[in-house]
């Protein structure tokens, strides 16, 4: 049996869509184990990451276990290694290994976003394109 018969994937291009900075939005059902999220951001396929400053005004998303901010299992965003070639930047997809049996979500996978930059600017950048995550157990919300 091939690992393809028994995971189950998440996948968006409508991230800020899910949930908001106060309030995570439920995104998957049940009992659930997390096992890899991997996000586009812009510049993966154009050369929008134009500076270092760009890349670090983006926005930050998280996975919790409820829809609160406090109970934040993994946080992650776009800044990714960005090669530079003859002065444009090229973005890498992101992947994000959780290691083991996954990162358990008892009740279910909630999406929620910051609405600050990780560098403390008022406001992000949404710079990411798709986000899919892999996971057993549960189901699609």
């Amino acid at each position: 049996m091939g690992v393809e018969s028994y995971v189950n994937v998440y996948s968006t291009d409508d991230i800020k869509g899910s949930g908001s900075s106060s309030s995570p939005a439920k995104i998957i059902d049940g009992r659930v184990a997390v096992h890899s999220i991997v996000c586009i951001p812009v510049g993966a396929t154009a050369n929008n990451f134009r500076d270092t400053t760009e890349a670090v005004e983006n926005r930050c998303y998280y996975l919790a276990g409820s829809n609160s901010t406090s109970d934040i299992y993994i946080k992650f965003g776009g800044v990714s290694e960005v090669s530079h070639n003859n002065g444009t930047g090229q973005a890498k997809t992101i992947q994000i290994l959780t290691g083991g049996d996954g990162i358990l979500f008892e009740d279910g996978v909630y999406l929620g976003y910051d609405s600050n930059a990780p560098n403390g600017h008022a406001a992000a950048q949404d710079l990411m394109l798709t986000l899919t995550i892999f996971y057993t157990g549960g189901a699609n919300a």
